[in-house]
């Protein structure tokens, strides 16, 4: 299986969706390869992996359990 940053958001949802991942899980994948490359590509001006890690814990918290049958 690809790398979670890797995904696209059809696969993302996909893995949500059975429970296999999580909105955390997703979004430390994307923090960590952001951590890796930016130093070489100097992008990003500013950077709030914190809050968008905690708005990720809220959004699994408040996620129903089962959304196998979901669009």
């Amino acid at each position: 299986m690809a790398e979670l940053f890797e995904l696209s958001l059809c696969e993302a949802r996909d893995l949500v969706r059975r429970g296999e991942a999580g909105a955390e899980d997703l979004t430390a994948a994307c923090i960590a390869r952001i951590k890796a490359t930016e130093p070489r590509i100097g992008a990003l001006l500013a950077r709030r992996d914190e809050e968008a890690l905690e708005q990720a814990r809220t959004m699994d918290k408040n996620r129903p359990a089962d959304l196998s049958d979901k669009p």
